[in-house]
């Protein structure tokens, strides 16, 4: 198990606070962009929420006489079993910095047996109720651990972390758990001080066993919405409002996909989605397989039938993964995201008669947040997902490849800078390529030798790349090719491949790799 920092070294700094704090590693603060998206299992998302709690805990340690009141860290989440996680909340209670924990309570089920977190935090001397409608306000607010009841699944992943200088909301598709890291899933970390706010009025919500009051600011380039709400707009409004408006593309990632309505529109997902194909926009989805041949549903069928493409994905990494993302990208030149915890169900979003059942978060995201990094990772990320499991999928359904160069082909799609890192021996005279299956990348030696690398005698045998760009998301084959004069030797092995996906925080992809 990988444990950003011992429960020993973290105990050694008890309450009188004698150990060095240079001993445990700085946290990861993140990019200076409000708002930033981890993708699992491509990015580390489990060092992101270990780097979160880690920093509390140093910020802690570095305050000679630290008020609680300006430290915290929340979580309201459906299941909490990841031994590193526990291992790490855990330290920061031993210590003394505030932690609670919100979780659904029929995860808290002694039948449950995988679900250990609860006995682990309780052995550690987390204070417990598992339902809570019996307590006091006052007991609310000072219970560590509490089991959120309910007729619905208390569905968000919400973790928020406080210091003096500093609060950072963790949410998305992405539960604490174990297999979760080997889930398709969506990760966000925010610090955009509106957003943090809502996610904690929210959370004080769920406490206090009300429903939301939402509210919309539309000067604003993100917004959160929640159920079950009792005011404002309905996150399913806001969801049909965007897709209604989209005239490029409509790409869904959705773990649980089915047909719903929505306050102020006669018409189901299903039908929308159907009218966007008529109007000539492309309209892909990407489904659980588990969720969609679950219950005799056909929400996948009825799609198909109005010229929806969808692909059912089985996540193969263990009996229990998923392709568990939930969002909507909308767009190609001004990409827009709906994401967060909701599924694309009426349990997720609501009916146009009833709020959500589940206590749900759905993020509205629109480009000018960070000038439109963030959309445009979300759309790179949709075709790599599809890549992954297209070919899965019924007869019928179109290759990855055709979809790609279909959406490819369209006006306004989006280029990215990439950039290669290799380590490789070479013989004097010569010089390191990479060539690949795009022009840009030589088209296979027929256009050019590709992508020139260089190194010189300080850094040997490490070689990098200026910047060339690629269609945004593509799929590149490509290999290593040293070149001197007529002579070319090409490294051993199947053409590596990769998606043109900006790394995490950034608007450019690096890529590695080591000579075979």
């Amino acid at each position: 198990m990988t444990i950003l920092f011992s429960i020993a070294a973290l105990l050694a700094c008890g309450p009188e606070r004698t150990a060095d704090p240079a001993a445990l590693p700085a946290a990861t603060r993140g990019g200076s962009a409000p708002i930033e998206v981890f993708f699992a299992p491509d990015d580390d998302v489990l060092s992101v929420e270990l780097d979160a709690i880690h920093e509390v805990v140093r910020a802690w340690h570095d305050d000679p006489s630290p008020d609680p009141s300006a430290y915290g860290i929340r979580y309201a989440v459906y299941n909490l079993r990841n031994p590193d996680i526990l291992s790490a909340l855990v330290g920061a209670h031993a210590v003394g910095v505030p932690v609670q924990i919100l979780i659904d309570a029929d995860q808290l089920d002694p039948e449950r047996d995988y679900n250990y977190g609860d006995e682990w935090l309780v052995d550690a001397g987390f204070s417990f109720a598992d339902d809570h409608r019996d307590l006091t306000p006052e007991e609310a607010a000072s219970t560590e651990l509490v089991g959120i009841a309910g007729s619905g699944l208390m569905h968000l992943k919400t973790r928020l972390f406080r210091t003096p200088d500093r609060a950072v909301l963790l949410t998305g598709s992405f539960n604490p758990g174990d297999n979760a890291l080997l889930n398709d899933e969506t990760f966000h970390r925010i610090t955009d001080p509106a957003l943090v706010a809502r996610y904690e009025a929210a959370v004080d919500a769920v406490l206090a066993d009300r429903d939301f009051d939402n509210t919309w600011d539309d000067a604003s380039p993100a917004n959160a919405l929640f159920g079950p709400h009792r005011s404002g707009p309905s996150a399913g409004t806001r969801l049909f409002d965007w897709i209604a408006a989209e005239d490029e593309q409509v790409l869904i990632t959705a773990y649980s996909l089915r047909d719903f309505t929505a306050p102020d529109y006669g018409v189901g997902l299903v039908e929308l989605l159907g009218q966007k194909v008529a109007q000539g926009v492309p309209v892909v989805v990407i489904t659980d397989r588990k969720q969609s041949d679950a219950w005799g549903d056909r929400t996948e069928d009825d799609l198909r039938a109005l010229g929806v493409r969808v692909y059912e994905a089985t996540n193969l990494a263990t009996e229990f993964t998923a392709m568990h993302a939930k969002s909507a990208v909308l767009g190609r030149t001004r990409v827009r995201v709906v994401t967060d915890a909701a599924n694309f169900t009426a349990s997720g979003f609501g009916r146009a008669d009833r709020p959500s059942t589940n206590v749900e978060s759905t993020l509205f995201l629109e480009p000018e947040i960070d000038g439109g990094a963030l959309g445009r990772r979300y759309l790179a990320q949709f075709l790599k997902v599809l890549d992954r499991y297209a070919a899965q999928s019924v007869d019928g359904d179109a290759p990855y490849a055709e979809v790609e160069a279909d959406l490819l082909a369209r006006p306004g799609w989006p280029t990215a800078p990439v950039a290669f890192e290799a380590l490789a021996y070479t013989t004097y005279g010569e010089a390191l390529h990479v060539v690949g299956d795009r022009d840009a990348l030589g088209a296979w030696g027929s256009v050019s030798w590709g992508v020139p690398l260089v190194t010189d005698p300080s850094v040997y045998p490490a070689w990098s790349s200026a910047d060339v760009d690629v269609p945004l998301g593509a799929r590149l084959a490509f290999k290593l090719v040293a070149v001197e004069g007529d002579a070319v030797r090409w490294e051993a092995g199947d053409d590596r491949v990769v998606h043109a996906v900006p790394d995490p925080g950034s608007d450019r992809a690096v890529f590695g790799a080591t000579w075979r």
